[in-house]
């Protein structure tokens, strides 16, 4: 692997990241888009950062509360951007975040719906 040791500090016993190393962290990036996350803009970037579950075939004990947390917080975040969405009338991005909001969780789309947050099956005042 070329440049190998730009990136990994190593010695007889360890093998470790190295601080100064240039690299991006999905997890990390996402962490902090979904704690910061505060406008529409936000939300959805927060969002489109998501792509599943983290370390799906992993079942070690270490990762499933990570995991679950991830999801969560995704969840959430996409409810407030569906719910923000429809608020300002943008009825078809709100479909699709619905849409996938019903993907990750089906019971609290259908709950949501049922409460009166989803507004997307209601008329439009205008219309």
């Amino acid at each position: 692997m070329p440049e190998l040791e730009r990136f990994l500090q190593t010695d007889p016993q360890t093998v470790q990241w190295r601080l100064d190393a240039p690299y991006t962290l999905d997890v990390a990036d996402l962490q902090a888009a979904l704690a910061h996350a505060a406008t529409r803009a936000d939300l959805e970037q927060a969002v489109n950062l998501y792509r599943g579950d983290l370390l799906p075939n992993c079942y070690d004990d270490w990762i499933l509360a990570e995991r679950d947390q991830l999801r969560q917080v995704y969840i959430d975040t996409l409810e407030r951007l569906t719910v923000a969405l429809e608020q300002a009338r943008d009825n078809a991005a709100a479909i699709r975040y619905a849409q996938r909001l019903l993907q990750h969780d089906p019971l609290r789309a259908i709950r949501a719906a049922a409460n009166g947050e989803a507004t997307l099956a209601r008329p439009s005042r205008g219309a």
